[in-house]
């Protein structure tokens, strides 16, 4: 895109717009690092979950063209109106990945689920404990998410105030 127009015009931007728009389009630009990842071949498994990338060459090729058309535009909007990138520590997401399994998986309790009809004893005896369990691991998650920062080459930063 040309900027000959806004060439002549001063660049003025109120401090409120330049948060707004840096904070919506780094969510626009987050996800399109999640498109990215399936047009590069992204088919995560789990054991209860799975992904299945059915994406052709041709599809791919094409939304790779389209994101780079839209990542040239955020490039020029970056660069034009002074825009701040996100970044995203991966301490808060795995945190708050936690976080959104544990209210479902604790309303998977005896007393939740009697009321889509009264849990057998063999469901109290067996899955109770295994939900149980779960929530402990996860726990244990948040705990060592929560004891600070380490940064890819190893070095240990503190914990954030």
């Amino acid at each position: 895109m040309s900027q000959e127009p806004f060439e002549n015009h001063p660049k003025e931007v109120i401090e409120n717009h330049r948060r707004v728009i840096s904070i919506t389009l780094a969510l626009l630009d987050e996800r399109l690092c999640n498109i990215e990842a399936w047009i590069l071949g992204r088919e995560e498994k789990g054991v209860l979950y799975k992904e299945e990338n059915k994406l052709t060459g041709e599809q791919r090729e094409e939304i790779r063209n389209e994101i780079n058309a839209i990542r040239n535009i955020l490039e020029e909007l970056k660069s034009t109106l002074d825009l701040f990138p996100r970044t995203v520590d991966s301490t808060t997401t795995i945190r708050g990945a936690c976080y959104a399994v544990m209210e479902p998986l604790c309303e998977l309790d005896p007393k939740h689920l009697a009321g889509y009809g009264r849990p057998s004893d063999f469901m109290l005896s067996y899955f109770e404990p295994r939900r149980t369990e779960m929530l402990a691991h996860i726990e244990k998650v948040l705990q060592a998410v929560s004891r600070g920062n380490v940064s890819e080459k190893g070095g240990k930063h503190e914990p954030r105030t």
